[in-house]
């Protein structure tokens, strides 16, 4: 291959009409092909009408990225090689016929084709190959231009042709001269966000008879209005003022900083680096993550989800093409971010359950195949960031969490206290300015930043239907509503989740940072805590987690309230965690491996052995739960009379109660896990 050295657009203009000239004396059956000035008229070119303006970029645009594609040696074996396959790569569908029309005009060709994908969308790659093959054991020039050449064009023509040019979309160097040819005027600058156009956009900003500068801001107009597809992204915040998202928000600030270093010139394109499967429950802010991100890279996020893909029939042939659809969209797009809802609803091979693997295997492989290559080969169409979003990271395949494909899974935590401080500034956007939000983040924490900003709305809201300028006392009721449950309900969730709190602190499981009766959703309290150093990696630190799980069932018991539904989501973990020491992780006598942590609990409905030993040792743990609780009842009855009170019993209150009762403190730990 010739080097890869690119020239300037208009030179090589220039030199493909030398060569042009001379192939017209060498080569058998050609007439005469067109000077430069020609070139760039349309002369020559069959489909084009002689009558439109000479210096329009209908005629200039594709053949100016065509010759900005190649190198010298390139643009010369083009021009004057015997015998020679060219394939040309479109950057989208919409350059295809464009640039055939080019390729003909820059050259003498025996048979140039468009493997048109947007014309035919279900062409087949092997469509007329046997006339290819032919031409080309014939000797003849041929010219095949595809977008997605592997999948539109015969693989025996891609894997032997003589030269591949990939035509990118155009950067500044290819739309200056088309802009000057079109106006008369040079550009002074044009921003990087106009490279993820397309085709039809450049030909409806770059008008004939106009100015540079208008060119330029039309193609600014454009470039933004393509850049926010999702929506409403005018009004998120910069990923630099983004709070509370932790390692996510690292993430997305790398994402940020990778693409701004790629727009100026300074490091190549992370292809493949910064895929990412974000986790979290409903309303942590995933979409508002990725409307932050479009907003500061300047580039497209397309969307698609599981549910899309079966809108309409469910057979495999329509769901697998409505798949593609949606991924070769993003690939028109490119540069752009394509975030993937609904991640686990494909299903894992974990579960070593294959009654419907001849169905889900397909889309899971199609899917695997587009990551592995972002679906194309193309160095610009490949510019794509995949962004898969999901609330069970546990059921995504292995599969699509390897290096180079989604690469792991980013968790997105609630945000604590000065997190949600945090994101209420950022939604009141200048109202209650100076004032200290400490004390409506101390009652909401546990709510999440959907919860946050609703309430910044409910309340600005009230205050306009009031005719008066917005309170912090506004936002503290819309936080912790007024109680409207009953006195003994109160008191019953007041004392499970002092129960909570009391086995964590007097069993050693850690340092209990925050405990509330606040209702949030499905959730009527919550505890906060800082597990032990050995939480959660060794059978000491399972079972202090455990009992402080079971403390708050363990509560309402020995103060004579009884047994509830309350401790549903608590029994659920609890579950999990001591089936995962039976069947995951080796802490009950046997290695065998016969599941992840997360489905350990799912091996309890195939094994009654199992299921026995688990119910054993919750019991044993359970009755630890209860004798720390009565040991410690003036305790936990002093936590829940301050809940009742307060509602809220913040790291600082419960440590000065505990050491009333005759508790040290306990130093914090790492983690922050939540009791319900």
């Amino acid at each position: 291959m010739s080097s890869t050295k690119k020239y300037a657009p208009r030179k090589g203009l220039d030199h493909l009409t030398r060569a042009s000239r001379k192939a017209a004396v060498e080569h058998e059956d050609t007439g005469d092909l067109p000077t430069a000035e020609e070139f760039l008229e349309g002369e020559g070119e069959p489909d084009e009408a002689a009558s439109v303006t000479v210096a329009s970029p209908v005629h200039t645009l594709a053949k100016t990225a065509l010759a900005a594609a190649m190198s010298r040696a390139q643009a010369r074996r083009f021009a004057t090689a015997r015998g020679l396959s060219v394939l040309i790569e479109a950057p989208t569908p919409a350059w295809v016929q464009p640039l055939r029309r080019a390729v003909s005009a820059m050259g003498s060709w025996d048979h140039c084709e468009a493997r048109d994908a947007a014309a035919k969308p279900k062409m087949r790659a092997d469509e007329g190959e046997a006339a290819l093959v032919e031409l080309l054991a014939a000797g003849r020039r041929v010219a095949v231009v595809s977008w997605l050449p592997e999948r539109y064009a015969p693989r025996s023509y891609v894997d032997a042709c003589d030269m591949r040019v990939v035509v990118g979309h155009p950067t500044a160097a290819v739309l200056r001269p088309v802009i000057h040819a079109a106006t008369g005027t040079r550009p002074r600058r044009l921003p990087a966000s106009v490279q993820g156009l397309d085709h039809p956009d450049f030909l409806a900003a770059i008008r004939t008879g106009g100015t540079a500068a208008s060119a330029v801001g039309r193609l600014k107009a454009t470039a933004k209005a393509r850049a926010f597809v999702t929506g409403g992204a005018d009004d998120a915040p910069p990923v630099e003022d983004l709070v509370g998202y932790g390692e996510a928000g690292e993430w997305a600030r790398r994402v940020v900083a990778s693409v701004r270093a790629w727009r100026a010139g300074d490091g190549p394109w992370p292809a493949g680096t910064l895929n990412a499967c974000l986790a979290s429950a409903p309303g942590l802010g995933k979409t508002t993550l990725m409307r932050s991100l479009a907003r500061s890279c300047e580039i497209p996020v397309v969307t698609t989800s599981v549910a899309s893909w079966f809108a309409g029939s469910g057979f495999l042939d329509d769901v697998i093409r409505r798949m593609q659809d949606d991924l070769l969209r993003a690939s028109s797009a490119a540069p752009c971010i394509l975030a993937f809802d609904e991640a686990d609803a494909l299903p894992t091979r974990a579960g070593g359950d294959d009654r419907h693997a001849s169905y889900w295997m397909p889309i899971l492989g199609a899917l695997l195949a587009f990551l592995d290559g972002l679906g194309l080969h193309g160095s610009d169409a490949s510019r794509i960031i995949v962004v898969a979003a999901t609330n069970a990271p546990h059921r995504i395949d292995a599969a699509l969490l390897r290096a180079g494909r989604l690469g792991g899974v980013i968790r997105i935590d609630p945000p604590d206290a000065a997190a949600l401080a945090g994101i209420l500034r950022q939604h009141l956007r200048g109202d209650l300015a100076g004032a200290d939000l400490d004390g409506v983040a101390a009652v909401g924490v546990g709510a999440t930043g959907a919860e946050a900003r609703s309430w910044v709305e409910s309340a600005r809201h009230a205050a306009r239907l009031d005719g008066r300028a917005m309170t912090v006392e506004d936002l503290i009721r819309r936080a912790a509503p007024a109680e409207d449950r009953s006195e003994a309900a109160t008191w019953r969730r007041a004392v499970h989740e002092a129960g909570h709190g009391v086995c964590v602190h007097a069993g050693g499981g850690g340092t209990v940072k925050r405990i509330s009766i606040v209702a949030s959703g499905d959730t009527g309290g919550m505890t906060v805590s800082m597990p032990g150093e050995d939480a959660m990696v060794t059978p000491a630190g399972i079972e202090t987690h455990v009992v402080g799980l079971l403390g708050g069932r363990a509560a309402e018991e020995a103060l004579g309230l009884g047994v509830s539904s309350g401790s549903h989501g608590d029994l659920g973990e609890a579950t999990t965690l001591v089936a995962a020491r039976h069947v995951a992780l080796g802490m009950a006598g046997t290695l065998v491996r016969r599941s992840s942590i997360e489905r350990a609990a799912d091996v309890l409905e195939r094994d009654p052995r199992v299921r026995a030993a688990v119910e054993e040792e919750l019991q044993r743990l359970y009755a630890v739960a209860l004798v720390l609780v009565r040991r410690h009842r003036p305790l936990v009855e002093a936590v829940a009379r301050l809940l009742v009170e307060r509602r809220v019993v913040d790291e600082q209150a419960f440590l000065r109660l505990a050491d009333l009762h005759g508790h040290a403190a306990i130093a914090p730990r790492q983690g922050v896990p939540r009791h319900g």
